[in-house]
Formats: C-alpha cells, structure tokens, sequence
C-alpha cells in the first residue's frame, strides 16, 4: 500500500512497530507465577520463560503463592498484574481491625462462587478467658441455623447438636483475661455457594490456646436457599480488639 506522495506506508507502520519493540514502547500482557503475594505494591512473580523473579505491582490485592496471573509490562520498567489466570477467578476480601468492634459484616458477597472459605484470627474484651464467635448469614436471626460439633477441652471430649438457633457457633477466641497477645482462630468452608436452590451449609474447625484450651470442628447448615450475599461474626460477649482479623476467599463458578 502506498500513499499519495509514493510511500510505501505498509513497510514504514511495519518499521516503526519493529522500531517501538526494540526501544521497548509496547506495553505487553504476559503471564506470571506468583512467588510472594502478600504485599500488593510489591508482589514478587515469575514470567513465563524467566527464571528470576522480580517485584510487580498488583491492581487486584494480594495474591496466593503459586496462583497464575496476567501481567502488563509498561515501558520502561512498569509490571502491573491486572488479572488472575486461575480457572474462575479469585475474590478476596479482608477487615484488619485497628480499634475494637462489635461485629464485623462482609456484605456484597457475590453469589457466582462455586466454594468460599472464611479464615479468622480475633480476641473479645469482655473479662474472660475465651469467648464465642458466631456467624449469621444474610443478617437473618431467625430460628434457621443448626450444627453438630465435637469439642476438645483437655483430655476430656464432648459432641452436641444444636438445632434451630438464631445463629451459628464456629469457634473460640481468646478474651481480655488470657495471656496478652493471645488470639484464637478458626477457619470455615462453604460448599456450592453458588448453588441458590439448596441451603447453605458448611465445616469449621478452630482452637484458642488459651489456659483450658479448646478445639472444636463441626458442620452447620442455613436452612434458608440462596442468595447469599453477607456474613456477619460476632462475639458471644464483648467487641472484637484492634488486630483481630477475619479474611474471605473464594473461587469464581
């Protein structure tokens, strides 16, 4: 193709596209393995074919180890990570407290996620060794929740069922008479989050190594169908202190 003045333009867009890729001009989407992903403005990752990680700034949050990811590379020296790779999709959320709270509400939830997962790490201030975490889903206090648990205290083990209640226990956290610094944990697992028709149910397991130390696991079950869009966590007495912190993960569908 040439122009009105006799220019071969095909060949001159041709030259200066070559031009632009040896001055290194053209942004590049790539993909990466993640190496370290717990700092968002400096995830350290891998590029396909590369065998040196370097540092790359995330526009998606923090990120798993291993988890694939795609990269723009923006001249001269930007590597941003605008996507995940993984089949689905990730999403995240996180609420780090820095002063105390009464409860804290994940709402917003999406509803395409074919699996979810709760983690927590929390501490009440009301005068006791430990105190209980509970979950409500939707906000809904209604007599809809049961379980069935097995709890180790010392050497002594105990089950129990619980059947409609106005909400669900997942666990133990340490409260304002255990030793400074002590927290508990707990971790819950939701299957087919995406799945509305049905009610929700889940397992959990956590422990507080308080003095008496406690582990429970168990299952429990919304018997309302979905959506669901929130999850609020409570303690049994009390406000949860500044540090504790409770995460959510899920998979796309």
């Amino acid at each position: 193709m040439s122009s009105p003045l006799g220019i071969d333009t095909t060949a001159m867009i041709q030259a200066l596209i070559e031009n632009a890729k040896r001055l290194g001009l053209i942004w590049t989407l790539r993909l990466a393995t993640v190496v370290d992903g717990s700092d968002p403005t400096a995830i350290n990752a891998t590029y396909d074919g590369d065998t040196a990680a370097i540092d790359m700034t995330s526009m998606i949050g923090s990120l798993a180890p291993s988890e694939r990811v795609y990269v723009l590379q923006v001249p001269p020296s930007g590597n941003f990570i605008a996507g995940s790779a993984a089949s689905g999709g990730i999403y995240r959320a996180r609420q780090l407290l820095t002063a105390t709270a009464a409860s804290v509400v994940f709402s917003g939830i999406p509803t395409n996620l074919r699996s979810l997962q709760l983690r927590w790490k929390a501490r009440s201030d009301t005068a006791a060794l430990i105190a209980a975490a509970n979950m409500q889903i939707n906000a809904s206090g209604a007599a809809v929740y049961t379980s069935e648990d097995i709890q180790g205290n010392g050497a002594a083990v105990t089950a129990s069922a619980t059947i409609g209640a106005v909400q669900n226990l997942i666990g133990f956290a340490a409260a304002a008479t255990s030793p400074a610094g002590l927290f508990g944990s707990g971790v819950v697992e939701f299957a087919s989050w995406d799945r509305t028709s049905t009610f929700l149910t889940w397992t959990y397991s956590t422990g507080v190594m308080s003095s008496g130390a406690v582990a429970r696991t168990g299952a429990g079950i919304f018997s309302v169908v979905g959506p669901w869009t929130s999850i609020t966590i409570t303690p049994g007495l009390g406000s949860w202190i500044a540090e504790s912190d409770f995460q959510l993960e899920g998979i796309y569908s």
